[in-house]
């Protein structure tokens, strides 16, 4: 009976040692993920949003001028009819 209870917690020690391996790695794994996840500066991707609303900017106002000129053009041509 001793014999049997020493082999049963043996077993079981084996059991809880493996699962407590396991948890370890994934312990570990996790740590790493979160350090993965730890938020890096967001001053370069603000650059980068602010450097393409500048943009942004720069093309609305040519279309704007392009416009303008186009229009210019049409007013010359009907004044030049009149």
């Amino acid at each position: 009976m001793l014999k049997t209870k020493k082999a049963e917690l043996e077993a079981q020690l084996k059991e809880l040692s493996l699962n407590l391996e396991q948890l370890n790695s994934d312990i570990e794994i996790a740590n790493t993920d979160v350090v993965d996840l730890i938020d890096e500066s967001t001053e370069e991707l603000e650059r980068s949003i602010e450097n393409i609303e500048e943009i942004n900017r720069k093309v609305r106002a040519n279309q704007d001028r392009e416009r303008a000129e186009k229009d210019a053009e049409e007013y010359k041509k009907i004044n030049m009819k009149i």
